[in-house]
């Protein structure tokens, strides 16, 4: 073969590798497009986060995103936008405080954040809303603290950076009991042993972020819709997957989920619910209020006020929900035990308690309050709880105690 003619055959294989090259780069644009065409909702809230490096991860100062919610038929239902100011927060952006007015910053994880409703509706603006109606010359703003996922001791971290420049008067941690203890847990490398397993397949993603195969993937996810929708609708690949991969690939096989042992069969979300605890459950419980005392003793030293507050997940609260989740379980529950357990303990910590659990667990079963196929408190939800605070700290609080910070 001529020198002229293996010229012409490799050109000719290389303009073939390029055009398979662009043919392949054409289709999985087009794909993208059409994925995000289809499947809006699959632009969730991952782009209003980034890594963090004491608490693993924050919301992403001056973001926003619109979430959407698809019910049982597929359609899109509602949707919601989550702006992020520069503070960090799912609220305003807070300059020094008026002489005549009195801050409350709400701590907690998605509950407070308000998932699923609008900002106005959230617990905080609900209790700011109810402050300001009430209350002809008292200023009350009520700062929105949560982010999704946090336990207790990430909103503790989150006050000692931010909390004091905010200048809060007073301090309110809300505490899901469906599953502030299993994250507790997993800061210590515990685990619960009913869970889910696309929570530590996310909770390992965003923990990880600094690790250069970790941090890959999540730049994929936030950035490429398909591969979230091949999570999505084929289950693969699952979130963590890609990085391991990466890793294995360089040389270095890490896989933080392979020390997990298999979840019982179990709603995780009423664990705390059961009649006798196993050791790693009473251990995480005691964690968790070791952050509590530690956040109350940082507020002390602040001189704000703090107290705390405790919401349940929808299988506690509701008749039917709570017989579909222990029926299929040979485990025996005693309902209300964590609203007990954590009145109790509070208690004898002297720490300020707020009984929003109790009144949630005594509702009409009629009243719905949170969001079918979800599980974080809906318009009405929110009210109910604001309302439950409002309440307590009207009771409290004199006029002129809030008036004379």
């Amino acid at each position: 073969m001529t020198k002229k003619r293996k010229k012409r055959n490799i050109y000719s294989i290389s303009l073939k590798a390029i055009a398979l090259v662009a043919s392949v780069v054409f289709f999985v644009v087009l794909l993208e497009i059409g994925v995000r065409l289809l499947f809006p909702d699959l632009l969730q809230s991952r782009p209003c986060y980034q890594y963090h490096p004491t608490r693993y991860w924050t919301l992403r100062p001056n973001s926003s995103v619109t979430s959407y919610f698809r019910g049982p038929d597929g359609r899109i239902d509602w949707d919601f936008t989550l702006s992020v100011s520069e503070q960090g927060l799912r609220d305003r952006t807070y300059g020094p405080k008026e002489p005549n007015e009195f801050r409350i910053l709400l701590l907690g994880d998605s509950m407070v954040l308000g998932r699923g409703v609008h900002e106005s509706k959230t617990i905080p603006k609900r209790l700011e809303s109810l402050f300001a109606e009430h209350y002809d010359e008292l200023v009350v703003s009520v700062i929105n603290g949560g982010i999704s996922m946090y336990c207790p001791w990430q909103s503790r971290d989150l006050f000692n950076e931010i909390g004091p420049s905010l200048e809060p008067d007073m301090v309110i941690l809300g505490v899901f009991t469906g599953n502030d203890v299993m994250d507790t847990l997993s800061r210590h490398g515990m685990q619960q042993m009913a869970y889910r397993p696309g929570f530590y397949s996310q909770y390992t993603l965003l923990r990880n972020q600094r690790q250069w195969n970790y941090f890959i993937e999540y730049q994929m996810r936030r950035h490429w819709q398909t591969l979230n929708a091949c999570t999505r609708f084929l289950g693969r690949p699952e979130e963590g997957v890609v990085a391991r991969a990466l890793g294995f690939l360089a040389g270095h096989a890490d896989d933080p989920l392979s020390t997990l042992l298999p979840s019982a069969d179990r709603n995780p979300l009423i664990e705390l619910d059961l009649a006798c605890w196993y050791p790693e459950l009473q251990t995480g419980y005691d964690y968790m209020w070791q952050d509590i005392k530690g956040l109350k003793k940082d507020c002390d030293a602040h001189h704000i006020d703090f107290h705390v507050f405790a919401m349940p997940p929808a299988e506690i609260v509701y008749d039917t929900m709570w017989h579909a989740a222990t029926e299929r379980t040979e485990k025996r529950y005693e309902r209300g035990k964590i609203a007990r357990l954590m009145s109790e303990t509070a208690q004898e910590l002297s720490i300020s308690w707020i009984p929003v659990i109790e009144a949630l667990l005594n509702i009409d079963q009629k009243q719905w309050l949170y969001i079918p196929h979800d599980g974080h408190l809906n318009e009405e939800g929110c009210l109910f709880v604001a309302e439950e605070l409002f309440e307590w700290l009207s009771a409290h609080y004199p006029d002129h105690q809030f008036s004379e910070r």
